[in-house]
């Protein structure tokens, strides 16, 4: 755990990060110096240093390596093919009270289309995407899911 504000945590990150980049040049002009000495001949009847060798290599991965803060990061995707069949909304339906969310809503989603869904604070955007990914029934009508679609879906909360 971090002791500190967020501002000395920043200030740090970025004497962390310089400190990298210069801990980086140093060992590029290093590395540079030992290409050449790779690069050249051995003399007559002499072979070169293995262990100098072994160390032009590790000092490579380390002038080379990415030290930025994404450097360990991965990321795994399972790949599936997608069907032709994603989503089909056919009159849905939807109301908290007073307010429609959905009125006979008809609407089929193609492979590969961006949908953008746009609005005022409270007028039923999350909830919309809820009822997509199956979290809310609707009032009425019939949502299908194509076989192979998977919703990943970001709650926002107020935490």
């Amino acid at each position: 755990r971090y002791v500190g504000n967020y501002e000395s945590y920043l200030a740090g990150k970025q004497e962390r990060i310089e400190e990298m980049q210069k801990m980086s040049e140093v060992a590029k002009n290093q590395w540079k110096k030992e290409l050449e000495w790779m690069r050249r001949q051995p003399k007559a009847r002499s072979t070169k240093s293995k262990s100098r060798i072994e160390a032009f290599h590790e000092l490579e991965k380390k002038a080379f390596a990415n030290n930025g803060p994404a450097s360990n990061l991965k990321l795994e995707v399972k790949v599936a093919r997608m069907g032709n069949m994603i989503l089909n909304m056919k009159g849905v339906s939807l109301k908290f009270g007073d307010t429609t969310i959905l009125d006979d809503f008809n609407y089929e989603f193609q492979k590969k289309e961006r949908v953008g869904i746009v609005g005022r604070s409270g007028v039923g955007k999350s909830t919309f995407l809820r009822v997509l990914a199956q979290q809310l029934k609707p009032d009425t009508g019939e949502i299908t899911i194509g076989e192979t679609v998977v919703f990943g879906l970001y709650e926002q909360s107020a935490s």
